[in-house]
């Protein structure tokens, strides 16, 4: 079982109050920023990544971890082993196609 590890992570905004936003019982990742900066902010349309959400959508999410040439998964999702099974497959696929990360807006 992967262990779970708590990290500070802040926004700020002068003219938000961001505080009222956010829950922090919830599981993220840092490909989570992206897409909670761009619902913050506006920043215009960017393609879907599967592996993330914006931290100010509801919902349950699941965080998949590998190391060592092993996978493991956490969340709260109903069914972690077919959760792992999907984000295993699209990062796979991802990987082979180059297109795991976000291309650059245009």
């Amino acid at each position: 079982m992967a262990e779970l590890f708590h990290i500070t992570l802040g926004f700020y905004s002068p003219s938000l109050n961001l505080k009222d936003l956010f829950t922090t019982e919830q599981f993220v990742q840092q490909i989570d920023i992206l897409p909670t900066l761009n619902e913050l902010f506006d920043l215009g349309p960017i393609p879907k990544n599967h592996l993330s959400r914006s931290l100010l959508q509801p919902g349950k999410k699941s965080v998949a971890f590998y190391s060592d040439h092993v996978w493991d998964i956490v969340g709260d999702v109903p069914d972690l082993q077919n959760s792992l099974k999907a984000t295993q497959q699209y990062f796979s696929d991802a990987m082979v196609d180059n297109r795991l990360y976000y291309p650059p807006l245009r």
